[in-house]
């Protein structure tokens, strides 16, 4: 009888110990994370994200590789094939 009251206790004391690390913890790590934000904040100068320039709509950009990536050549790449029995 001795063993299961023991038993008993032992595990009472573990589930107020979690309570009261789930009530306890969690306010230092907000205090934590949000005094990370402001030094990130203050970091990049409160800048916002840069976004690209805004085009009107129905323009249309065509980009051509440039001399240097395209091949000169007129004979093409060569493949060497293997005859299947």
């Amino acid at each position: 009888m001795a063993f299961v009251k023991f038993l008993v206790v032992l595990l009472l004391i573990y589930y107020l110990l979690k309570l009261l690390y789930n009530i306890i913890v969690p306010e230092p790590i907000r205090r934590l994370i949000s005094q990370m934000r402001q030094a990130m904040r203050h970091s990049q100068g409160f800048a916002p994200p840069a976004s690209p320039p805004r085009k009107p709509e129905g323009s249309v950009t065509i980009k051509k590789p440039s001399d240097a990536s395209i091949n000169k050549s007129k004979d093409g790449e060569y493949v060497d094939y293997e005859e299947v029995d």
